[in-house]
């Protein structure tokens, strides 16, 4: 029985290397993370459900779209027009959408940490109200997401 620990760093191995971002995902060598979105909804947990984000870039007008959907199809969309940096900006627009009602911003911040151009995703922190035509408020805070694709 060969009982011998392999010295070959691979995608697979629980470490972190091989030039990865996480363990075992990211980088030149593996595939890439899987998305990440978090944030308090009026106080209470938001997580993205599975492991996808929606996004859409436009070049021409410098602006990208975000989306993600939690387990009960709740939604939590950011619009940045800006520079495509790292940075500090206020947010463009920003959306929590339920399956009964829509709530659009009246104010917010988005932190960009991370814009890999190469491996092609986006990383970042963000914050904001949002009212539905109603007038009630929801608030979204400590708002994570982490290796949204673009």
């Amino acid at each position: 029985m060969d009982t011998a620990i392999s010295d070959v760093e691979n995608c697979s191995d629980g470490i972190l290397n091989n030039g990865e971002r996480e363990i075992d995902c990211g980088g030149s060598n593996c595939q890439s993370c899987p998305a990440k979105m978090t944030a308090m909804v009026n106080g209470a947990e938001w997580k993205l459900s599975g492991a996808t984000i929606f996004s859409q870039v436009n070049p021409a007008g410098n602006s990208i779209f975000l989306t993600g959907t939690d387990s009960s199809l709740n939604s939590i969309s950011l619009i940045h027009t800006g520079p495509f940096q790292e940075g500090t900006y206020t947010l463009t627009s920003g959306l929590y959408s339920t399956p009964q009602q829509n709530y659009t911003s009246t104010q917010g911040d988005l932190i960009i940490l991370e814009w890999d151009s190469e491996e092609r995703f986006i990383s970042g922190q963000f914050s904001f109200d949002a009212v539905n035509t109603i007038g009630d408020t929801i608030r979204i805070q400590e708002g994570y997401f982490a290796f949204a694709p673009y």
